[in-house]
């Protein structure tokens, strides 16, 4: 059955040095080996990050019980295969897995068949786009959630190991004292564990030269003769610290890391080893490798002649970025190319630093074990990104740099100092590609909006990523992303930047695997504009003269009061003349009057006695929320105080009504009761929130980002007025809401394709009135988009074609067999990288027989070449 089995894989496109027999899986704790597995890459590395098709031999393929077919699809699923193939001496049956281990049977062919159509399917390119994200393949939908589910089964099986190995580490130092102090016994005990998990990989790797029977002392001594760069610091420690890390490499000898990628001990490193507090002090957060992927992804390498395709990573942390464009490098080499000259050609165009010395070693360690065999001589070297001089002048410069979160101005000092380095270091020509604090899209410091208006200025912004909290783990915060290019003298005009958005921490993994995204197009932003998304872009590009909520009020936040502990220890206070209400207690459209509210002196019980907030006693107003979680699309709750003898907290936000209504043009024929109710209806709206939601990615809402609101001409406040009133009943309460969305998205009369993207973001979550305010209108899960079949061919084709043109949210594709010779106009495709939105671009499309606007969008590999340049390699190949 075996010769039958490469037979048969060979027949498919893989050669004898795709494939390996009795291949090591990882399955919980336990070690199980695969038949046959077959690689999707030619050059290795031969493990689970291109693992494509497993093989098994039974006795009957076509009696499998429900215990076996278990067991097969996990060990598929812990190799993140795709692809299973169950082989008897008779037949063998096709199988494509799923993410929870399922198989569902795709083909059955006697070995005598012909396998037809399959030996495209199942060929090491197309299933390793697959896996990759890159492709969408009918027989194998779950492809890309079948890779992700095998590397957090692979991380849950080592985790618990290495956070074991750490603490005894950690306190053997400790007991013996080596060290004297718990950060420091932590990171010496990071680098022996690092040391022994080395140790154990090089021995599954090198498995020729290196047997798993050898003791722990003669693999760590092996390990330091082969490869004295990454084991030089064990020259230097104490015989006690020595003897500890070949008691852990003991530790860990019985698990077989052959197929463990090296980007899961980077995770590890980053999520294990890493101590909390030292990350939070520095803002340092592990960059997830997904993300790191579909950064290298989308920047436009190819335009780039390969011989200047140099990266640099000042910030590298433990090498996800790093391995990323090692990965990416590679992929676009000749595949004829030998794995010598491909490894001695990428260690001379990556290049890392970081601060920290155990983040060097495994980030030089996961570039290592990445490229082996002929994996030493990475150039990463601990290095301060701010005091010292940048190595060389790379053309692609990534970076997920530390950032300082216990003090804003410290952290937008940060943000200067870091993108002014990163922009200033670029050649002309060069490809930026950075992660920063989502918070940085519309902070509104000084530092933050110069370091916005030097990214705007000296750089073309590509594209920008809004991604939610969750994005880093263990982090309570977003992530902006920006891509970008340092153009030339010859500036070309410029074109959209595409704004993409995840919302939800559960839809990450599609678009790092899949490019499943929201995105609009936005043009002609300024620096203020960047992070934008599609009401803004509508509005700004349909030039509509717009009357804003500062035109009809003015916003105040409330006061401070003293804590109660300070209050109480006061030997004397006056009686009451004021009362706070209690905001968490206020249901949305209500009069605050109906909740608790609690009595207090003012000013007297205020902080420092502060006369903050007097405007607000005396006065009718709408209350809004004034800090929320930027990642709840719904920003606002309204209520209304029709009295005026109520204070709120400084996370209250009061808009006034002008007293100066009928001073200013246009307005006069609006009754202060009507302007009044107008604003409280309309602050309710979905249109509101949403555009806060846009513009707004901090927990704050500043008072002057409210008033620059687009509001409705004081006709359509007037009516919108009169369901103010009917709000405040709760029998009409909710067919007064929907009207009022029905006569805010008339007024505004936009576009049904931005609406529908305004309508899905708000439908993720309750409104304030807690139900779902668009109910007949589901909410598109990215997340079981990616593992649905769409209707496609059972053949995913790669297509030339060519941008026409772009205008307003609308590309115009010249695809010959899919458009028209004069083109085919569609809306942005959210999974084509904004470097192509150029009229002329060259891309390829991957063509899986469903709507154009859903495909996947890549490179030309020949990107770089001009025109002239072209036709010259053709002549030549046709003469050859």
């Amino acid at each position: 059955m075996q010769t039958l089995a490469r037979d048969l894989l060979a027949a498919v496109g893989y050669g004898a040095n795709h494939v390996r027999s009795d291949v090591p899986a990882l399955v919980g704790e336990l070690v199980v080996r695969a038949d046959f597995v077959a690689f999707g890459r030619l050059n290795g590395p031969f493990d689970a990050s291109t693992a494509t098709i497993v093989v098994e031999f039974v006795d009957d393929s076509s009696r499998l019980g429900s215990a076996v077919r278990d067991r097969l699809g996990q060990i598929a699923v812990a190799l993140s295969a795709p692809a299973l193939i169950v082989a008897d001496l008779e037949r063998w049956t096709l199988f494509a897995v799923e993410a929870d281990g399922g198989i569902n049977q795709v083909r059955e062919l006697a070995w005598t068949a012909d396998p037809g159509e399959l030996r495209e399917v199942l060929s090491p390119r197309r299933l390793l786009e697959a896996k990759l994200g890159n492709r969408q393949l009918s027989l194998f939908p779950a492809a890309a959630t079948v890779s992700a589910r095998g590397r957090w089964m692979r991380h849950d099986a080592l985790a618990p190991r290495v956070e074991s190995a750490l603490s005894s580490a950690a306190d053997v130092l400790l007991t013996a004292k080596i060290a004297d102090k718990e950060v420091d016994a932590h990171t010496r005990a990071a680098r022996a564990v690092i040391g022994a998990l080395t140790t154990v990989v090089l021995r599954d790797k090198h498995a020729t030269t290196m047997q798993r029977h050898l003791p722990a002392d003669l693999l760590l001594n092996r390990a330091l003769v082969a490869h004295p760069q990454q084991f030089r610091w064990l020259s230097d420690v104490l015989p006690a610290e020595r003897e500890l890390t070949e008691t852990l490499v003991e530790h860990f000898v019985d698990v077989d890391f052959t197929t463990i990628e090296p980007m899961l001990l980077s995770e590890l490193y980053e999520k294990r080893l890493v101590d909390d507090a030292l990350r939070r002090r520095l803002g340092t957060h592990y960059t997830p490798p997904g993300l790191a992927r579909r950064i290298l992804d989308w920047l436009p390498i190819e335009e780039l002649h390969p011989d200047e395709r140099s990266v640099y990573d000042p910030t590298c942390g433990s090498g996800s970025l790093l391995v990323a464009a090692h990965d990416r490098l590679r992929s676009l080499q000749p595949e004829a190319m030998t794995p010598d000259r491909s490894h001695a050609q990428l260690v001379t165009m990556i290049r890392g630093a970081d601060t920290d010395p155990v983040a060097v070693a495994i980030a030089d360690l996961a570039l290592f074990l990445n490229a082996i065999p002929a994996g030493n001589g990475w150039q990463v070297e601990q290095r301060d990104f701010f005091t010292n001089s940048l190595v060389g002048t790379p053309a692609i410069v990534v970076a997920n740099p530390p950032w300082e979160y216990d003090n804003q101005d410290r952290q937008d000092d940060q943000a200067q100092r870091i993108l002014t380095r990163l922009i200033t270091h670029l050649p002309a020509g060069g490809l930026l590609g950075v992660i920063l604090p989502a918070g940085w899209l519309s902070r509104r410091s000084p530092a933050a909006r110069a370091s916005r208006a030097q990214l705007f200025g000296a750089l073309d912004v590509l594209e920008l990523w809004r991604l939610p909290e969750g994005t880093f783990p263990n982090a309570r915060l977003g992530a902006a992303v920006a891509l970008a290019r340092k153009p030339g003298r010859n500036r070309q005009v410029r074109r959209p930047i595409v704004f993409r958005r995840i919302s939800h921490r559960a839809d990450l993994q599609a678009f790092y695997d899949q490019g499943a995204n929201q995105c609009v197009l936005s043009w002609k932003v300024t620096p203020e504009e960047l992070g934008n998304g599609p009401l803004h872009t509508w509005l700004k590009s349909s030039r509509r003269d717009s009357y804003t909520l500062g035109d009809y009020a003015t916003a105040k936040i409330g006061p401070q009061p003293e804590s109660q502990e300070r209050l109480a220890a006061r030997s004397t206070r006056l009686p009451p003349n004021a009362a706070f209400v209690r905001w968490d207690k206020v249901a949305a459209f209500s009069e605050v009057h109906e909740a608790p509210s609690v009595p207090m002196r003012f000013p007297d019980d205020m902080q420092d006695a502060s006369r903050r907030g007097a405007e607000l006693l005396g006065r009718p107003k709408v209350l809004v929320s004034g800090v929320k979680d930027p990642e709840r699309p719904w920003r606002i709750k309204v209520a209304i105080d029709t009295i005026g003898d109520l204070l709120v907290r400084n996370t209250v936000t009061a808009v006034l009504p002008r007293r100066d209504i009928g001073m200013l043009a246009n307005l006069e024929t609006l009754t202060e009761e009507e302007l009044f109710y107008g604003l409280y209806a309309f602050l309710g709206s979905g249109f509101v929130s949403a555009w806060l939601d846009e513009s707004t990615a901090t927990r704050y809402m500043s008072t002057s980002a409210l008033l620059s609101v687009p509001a409705p001409d004081p006709r359509t406040l007037r009516g919108l007025s009169r369901l103010g009133k009917r709000m405040l009943s709760p029998e009409g309460q909710a067919k007064a809401i929907d009207d009022l969305e029905q006569q805010v998205w008339e007024w505004l009369q936009i576009p049904e394709n931005i609406r529908a993207l305004v309508i899905e973001r708000l439908n993720e979550t309750d409104a304030p009135e807690r139900r779902r305010r668009y109910q007949h209108l589901e909410r598109r899960d990215s997340t079981e988009e990616v593992g649905k079949e769409r209707p496609s061919s059972r053949v995913v084709r790669p297509r030339a074609g060519v941008v026409l043109s772009v205008e307003d949210q609308h590309v115009t594709l010249a695809i010959p067999g899919l458009t028209p010779s004069e083109g085919k106009a569609v809306l942005m495709p959210r999974r084509m990288p904004g470097a192509l939105l150029i009229p002329g671009a060259s891309m390829v499309v991957l063509d899986d027989g469903g709507p154009l606007e859903e495909m996947t969008f890549l490179f030309d590999e020949v990107a770089y070449l001009s025109d002239d340049q072209l036709s010259a390699e053709f002549a030549a190949f046709a003469e050859r």
